[in-house]
């Protein structure tokens, strides 16, 4: 079964993302492509990357902060009724 679910998984990334030429401009290869549309393919994949790399730039302190939280809150007793995360959080920034 775990097999099969790795196969299916991996199927489908190649299928769902091959061939995109023929998704978008209708040809069966991409040396197909003229000079316009190869221009237009390497907008994109240069959009996907910087976004990529926003998002990963962005991303990587949200998880750090996350991370502090959550660790600041585990050392109190996050099942009482009175705990407030927002105490927590100012402790974070303060600590950091």
């Amino acid at each position: 079964m775990k097999k099969l679910l790795i196969l299916l998984s991996v199927f489908i990334a190649l299928n769902s993302n091959a061939q995109w030429y023929t998704n978008q401009f209708g040809v069966t290869d991409i040396n197909e492509l003229n000079e316009e549309q190869l221009n237009i393919s390497l907008r994109r994949a240069n959009y996907r990357t910087i976004a990529g790399m926003v998002l990963t730039i962005i991303g990587i302190p949200i998880v750090f902060t996350g991370s502090l939280i959550l660790r600041h809150a585990a050392q109190k007793d996050i099942f009482n009724p009175s705990f407030n995360l927002g105490e927590h959080t100012n402790g974070v920034v303060i600590n950091f």
